[in-house]
């Protein structure tokens, strides 16, 4: 083959290598050349396109709270723009932006006509108001993993000390393992647990580092969570699993999970567990004193294992147990027994789910008369989620039954009042 055929087919498989990329400044065209060197920003027109198709470039600027007057200033797409390449180029300074000046591609696809000083990156974020400014970026980090939330989910928060070496507000000394002395800034970190996925970070003095710091902004995300997309549990150490959080979690009815605080009354209420009687072998070193709820039901849980070894076992159960001689003669009993041998004359009256089914029929027999003759699903619904106090004869004295709306009732996207329309 001659050497201009050579050429021809090379300028073939050059043409037939190339992707069209559609950015803010057009569409482009962009070739792999598999004998160069991999540069770090070679990649970014392809990110350039995702942020063009989806509208999140146009919407980040549209609501961008940045103003000017003057016809020589900087547009947003310039500023922004700047501020972007310059983060994605992993730098930490203004002086570094000077770096990605001589950079004649990039800029361009991001529709800038140019890359802005460090001085003028400086000064166009010192003109956004804060409050508006947060709240601004709040919004676009929200929107961008709210999709991720409609999956059951777990809270985790991270703070991270990050020592400073110049005047910066907030530049304190407090806690800093890394270097004593040294003032810094502590990063509160707010993220799913397993995919890190951060869904906001406050950033405090160097002095304001423990947990009741990182509270208020715990609690913000938790409120501006609807209820289907709210997490399945908060968690943290045991700085958490103080008064305060717990408190104001429980007030929310959001479900967590700290380490517990080895403090003085805790030692004491684990000592006076220690001195009890009735630890058993629980199998590879350990001894157990407790079990809970379901696993108390006599037919299920002891008997298979043994009732030998449940000796001094203390339960967690909210029912009154069948084979317990003290509801032998309690009427209540005698009316479930006797429901039992009616209904239901094969059952085993020492499994507990045959008391709950007892007693899922007497909530359900109450929906039903509260809904009286309206038997849609909206009043069905809302009887089923509005039961308060409601006794039953095989719950234990000073236990009642109460139903509220919760996140499984929901769909995906859909409030209460939505899910009622339905």
């Amino acid at each position: 083959m001659g050497e201009s055929k050579l050429k021809l087919a090379k300028r073939e498989e050059m043409l037939l290598s190339c992707a069209g990329v559609q950015t803010m400044a057009g569409r482009v065209q962009v070739r792999w050349e598999t004998e160069s060197a991999a540069t770090p920003m070679g990649q970014l027109a392809y990110f350039i396109e995702f942020l063009n198709l989806t509208g999140l470039w146009s919407r980040w600027l549209e609501g961008c709270p940045l103003n000017y007057v003057s016809p020589n200033a900087p547009s947003k797409a310039e500023v922004l723009g700047t501020w972007l390449l310059s983060m994605l180029a992993g730098h930490r300074r203004y002086s570094h932006v000077t770096t990605i000046r001589c950079d004649g591609i990039n800029p361009g696809l991001l529709g800038m006509r140019k890359v802005i000083s460090e001085d003028a990156l400086r000064n166009a974020l010192k003109r956004i108001p804060e409050g508006e400014g947060i709240a601004w970026l709040d919004t676009h980090l929200a929107d961008s993993v709210a999709p991720l939330l409609d999956a059951a989910w777990i809270l985790d928060t991270d703070t991270t000390i990050k020592p400073l070496y110049g005047h910066q507000e907030g530049a304190l000394i407090g806690y800093n393992p890394r270097k004593p002395g040294r003032p810094s800034h502590a990063y509160h970190t707010y993220l799913m647990a397993g995919l890190r996925q951060v869904l906001g970070v406050e950033v405090r003095a160097g002095n304001e580092h423990t947990a009741k710091h990182a509270q208020p902004g715990q609690l913000k995300i938790l409120d501006a969570l609807p209820p289907q997309r709210k997490p399945r549990l908060v968690r943290g150490d045991n700085a958490f699993g103080n008064d305060p959080l717990m408190m104001a979690l429980e007030e929310r009815e959001q479900p967590y999970l700290f380490k517990l605080k080895l403090s003085k009354n805790v030692k004491r209420h684990i000592g006076s567990l220690f001195r009890q009687s009735g630890w058993m072998d629980a199998g590879q070193g350990w001894e157990g004193l407790f079990i809970a709820n379901a696993s108390s039901t006599v037919g299920q849980a002891l008997v298979p294992a043994g009732l030998e070894k449940s000796i001094g076992l203390i339960t967690g159960a909210y029912t009154k147990g069948p084979t317990d001689p003290q509801w032998a003669k309690d009427p209540d009993m005698i009316e479930w027994k006797n429901w039992m041998a009616k209904y239901y004359p094969t059952g085993n009256n020492t499994d507990y789910f045959n008391v709950f089914g007892y007693m899922s029929a007497q909530l359900m027999t109450a929906v039903l008369k509260q809904a009286g003759d309206n038997l849609t699903r909206e009043n069905i619904l809302q009887q089923a989620t509005s039961i308060r106090n409601m006794k039953s004869g095989m719950l234990l004295p000073g236990i009642t039954m109460n139903t509220r709306v919760c996140s499984q009732l929901l769909k995906p996207d859909e409030s209460a009042s939505q899910a009622n329309e339905r």
